[in-house]
């Protein structure tokens, strides 16, 4: 169950009956909302008791488990989710907006974003420094970006580093937890887990096979 609190939402305590839980808190500013989705100026969250949508739940449930698992998936993934979020409430719970809908992105856009991605492997990327390359903000071209690739930008960004790594682990000798940290894992657990989810096998296993 959702609670959404708009702009001057006040009140003067809170009392919760039955079982112990978890509550996690999402405090979106409109700077955050202005940065990150510009073309809603116009964002307002609705004020709603007791919502329940399983889309914008996982968004939340994910933002909290990956700030308790330490960040693993780095500012692009946390950013990506924040995109998703901004769009989500914009969109069925906010003020009307007049956003354009998502296109493509142009091909020579593309092609930019696409090659910064490939030298910037082992770096912390965000959502920002791709949208700045395509000249979009970050809200707008997380959307073009899917609709243009298929998937978010970090999905995109963490196949090619396990695609890199397979070739690393055929064709060099370079220590696992070195791959890891070379194509910018948050270390050895995380990039073995992302391998075997992706391939069904550990990068040991693999490098054996």
């Amino acid at each position: 169950m959702l609670e959404l609190y708009g702009r001057g939402f006040q009140r003067s305590g809170a009392r919760w009956e039955g079982e112990l839980g978890m509550t996690v808190g999402v405090f979106l500013t409109p700077e955050r909302v202005r940065r990150l989705a510009p073309e809603l100026p116009e964002f307002d969250l609705k004020t709603m008791h007791e919502v329940f949508d399983p889309k914008l739940q996982w968004l939340m449930q994910e933002l909290a488990d990956e700030a308790l698992r330490g960040a693993p998936g780095g500012a692009l993934y946390a950013q990506g989710l924040s995109c998703a979020l901004i769009g989500r409430l914009g969109e069925h719970y906010g003020a009307p907006v007049g956003a354009a809908p998502a296109g493509q992105l142009r091909k020579n856009s593309r092609q930019r974003v696409l090659d910064l991605i490939e030298t910037n492997l082992a770096t912390d990327l965000s959502v920002e420094t791709l949208a700045r390359e395509a000249g979009l903000s970050p809200h707008h071209f997380a959307k073009c970006f899917r609709a243009s690739m298929g998937c978010t930008p970090h999905r995109y960004v963490l196949q090619r580093r396990l695609d890199r790594a397979r070739i690393l682990l055929r064709d060099t000798a370079m220590p696992i937890a070195e791959i890891a940290v070379t194509l910018g894992f948050a270390g050895q657990s995380h990039f073995t887990q992302a391998f075997r989810e992706a391939f069904g096998v550990t990068p040991a296993t693999a490098r054996k096979s």
